[in-house]
């Protein structure tokens, strides 16, 4: 199995419909192999306050806010670009996604299936917030830089 880098562990059976609140902030060395997974020059911080709870039969609500620092590599110059974030997201976890459900018309956050999140009884908040980071990361960092629109 996978061992994840930034890895922190909730028992679900701590999860009841009382909102659980938990600070979660990675080390020095988890930064680093984040920063390798994600091809970054360096991540500085990565930290995130979450709110857990169950809203309905089985269903997981997770919402929260991410900050993070890190420098991604340039698309033409490999030179470092700095990046700061600091963003509110929200997360359901349920037995099952809805029939017709789209995620890109979901502005209250987005589903995921809860067996694809917890494993032996724990779910993986750090994971979470890593995901989370992921989708902050700029795929083509700098391209603004070389590709201009038409005046």
């Amino acid at each position: 199995m996978l061992e994840n880098e930034f890895s922190r562990l909730l028992a679900v059976e701590l999860i009841n419909h009382q909102p659980l609140r938990r600070q979660v902030r990675a080390n020095s060395d988890e930064m680093r192999r984040l920063a390798q997974r994600f091809d970054l020059f360096k991540l500085d911080e990565l930290q995130a306050d979450l709110v857990i709870q169950y809203i309905a039969d089985q269903e997981i609500e997770i919402k929260g806010i991410i900050a993070a620092r890190f420098e991604e590599r340039h698309v033409k110059t490999l030179q470092p670009v700095p990046r700061v974030i600091k963003k509110s997201f929200s997360l359901t976890l349920g037995r099952h996604i809805p029939e017709g459900y789209d995620a890109n018309e979901d502005h209250q956050g987005h589903r995921e299936l809860l067996k694809d999140w917890v494993v032996g009884g724990q779910l993986d908040i750090g994971e979470i917030v890593v995901q989370e980071l992921s989708d902050e990361l700029d795929l083509y960092p700098g391209i603004s830089d070389i590709i201009k629109p038409d005046s």
